[in-house]
């Protein structure tokens, strides 16, 4: 290089300049950076939102816990299920973005996974996870007062003899609805019960393996409880 190239390239480095481009040029140029970016910000936005319902979903549930009603009981294994339903749609997030990462690809057009991304992630599995394990048990040790109490006053309304008396519509409706619930938990552990399963954590399959039996045994009592009813 030159002198004079040199003091026109010092000159061009020094100097404030900007170019005009075609609109195709302009696309061709700036839209796989804007893709990515948008793209990775897509991603985050989606982590947010399954955070946001969770914490919506948690409110609800410590604001209800309380009651006693069984509208509200209802509504709690209605919350619990949701919650379930957010923690499959994370497990299913978790498998994609693992994926990614052991296949290492590098397709045109594909976005790279962040570690921290996967790591938040798994975060709100394992949270969501917690929660479920801390109040399925409490909302069913309830229920089994309930039931054994219901079943004590039941058997001294019909002595020692093997009559079972005709229910009425009333109590027919609630012991369905109680059965919706239960099956309804069922339901959930047994989720819980497949996903450990698959991830090895053999140690917490015992106490699921007993929840199981013991939702499966009240689930039973209340069969029996409505006879044909149950189906109709």
């Amino acid at each position: 290089m030159n002198i004079d190239q040199e003091v026109k390239l010092e000159k061009l480095q020094d100097s404030y300049w900007s170019i005009r481009m075609c609109l195709n040029c302009k696309q061709k140029l700036f839209n796989k950076r804007l893709y990515f970016r948008n793209a990775y910000s897509d991603t985050q936005a989606e982590l947010l939102q399954y955070y946001r319902q969770v914490k919506a979903l948690e409110d609800k549930f410590e604001k209800s816990i309380q009651s006693s009603d069984k509208a509200v009981e209802l509504k709690n294994i209605d919350l619990l299920g949701r919650m379930e339903k957010i923690g499959k749609l994370v497990s299913n997030k978790i498998n994609s973005l693992e994926y990614v990462l052991e296949q290492n690809q590098s397709k045109p057009g594909s976005v790279s996974v962040k570690p921290d991304e996967l790591k938040l992630y798994k975060a709100l599995k394992l949270h969501i996870v917690m929660f479920l394990q801390d109040n399925l048990p409490g909302l069913r040790r309830a229920q089994q007062e309930k039931l054994k109490k219901e079943q004590s006053e039941l058997e001294q309304q019909t002595g020692a003899n093997n009559y079972r008396p005709r229910l009425l519509k009333k109590e027919i409706r609630e012991y369905r609805e109680k059965l919706m619930v239960l099956n309804e938990q069922k339901f959930m552990v047994q989720n819980l019960y497949n996903d450990y399963k698959k991830r090895k954590k053999f140690d917490d399959l015992i106490s699921l393996e007993a929840n199981l039996e013991d939702l499966q045994h009240e689930i039973d009592i209340i069969e029996e409880k409505l006879g044909d009813n149950a189906f109709q």
